[in-house]
C-alpha cells in the first residue's frame, strides 16, 4: 500500500477531521485549543503551500503544509489519521516526506514548531527528517509537555555535487 501527495483543496479538511490520529487532536487541542475540523481548517489556511495525502484508494489519510513566518521562517506541520502511521504506509510516505522536506530546505532559512512530547511516532519522524529538538517545555493554550524541534540552514554543512566522469 502507498501514498501519494497532491494539492490541497478545501474539500479535503471536512474528509480528514473525523478520522484524526488521537495523539494529534491531543496535540492541536493543546497547542491552540482548537478540534480537529479548527486546527486543519487554520493550518491551510495560512500554509504558503499545502498538500493531502492519499494512500492508493484515494482515500485522505494525512495533510501537511508551512506556515510562512517571514524573513524566510517557516512552521512545518503535519496532521494525519490513523491510518497514515501504519507499516503499509511507511516507505513511500518516508521516501515522499523526505522529498518535501528537502524542498521546505530550498525555500526556507530555519524552520521550527513545537510537538506534543507524548507524540512519538511524531517525534521519531521528525528525527528522521533531520530535525533537532530543545529540551520539553510546559506551553499552549492548555498547557503541557511539548518539545519545539528546528532545523537552520547556517548549521547545515554544503554538500559537493558530484562529479560526473
Amino acid at each position: 500500500m502507498s501514498v501519494t501527495y497532491r494539492k490541497a483543496i478545501e474539500a479535503d479538511i471536512a474528509d480528514l477531521a473525523p478520522q484524526m490520529r488521537e495523539q494529534d487532536r491531543r496535540e492541536i487541542y493543546s497547542s491552540h485549543g482548537v478540534t480537529p475540523l479548527e486546527g486543519l481548517t487554520l493550518s491551510f489556511a495560512q500554509s504558503e503551500d499545502c498538500k493531502t495525502i492519499e494512500d492508493q484508494d484515494g482515500r485522505i489519510v494525512g495533510m501537511f503544509g508551512v506556515v510562512d513566518k517571514g524573513d524566510s521562517e517557516g512552521s512545518p506541520w503535519l496532521l494525519g489519521s490513523e491510518d497514515l502511521p501504519k507499516i503499509n504506509h511507511q516507505s513511500s510516505f518516508l521516501s515522499q516526506s523526505k522529498d518535501c522536506f528537502a524542498d521546505m530546505k530550498l525555500r526556507y532559512r530555519k524552520l521550527d514548531n513545537h510537538v506534543h512530547a507524548e507524540n512519538w511516532v511524531s517525534i521519531r519522524w521528525l528525527k528522521w527528517l533531520g530535525f533537532s529538538f530543545d529540551k520539553e517545555i510546559t506551553w499552549g493554550y492548555h498547557p503541557s509537555k511539548f518539545i519545539k524541534f528546528y532545523w537552520n540552514k547556517e548549521g547545515e554543512a554544503y554538500v559537493f555535487p558530484k562529479r560526473s566522469r
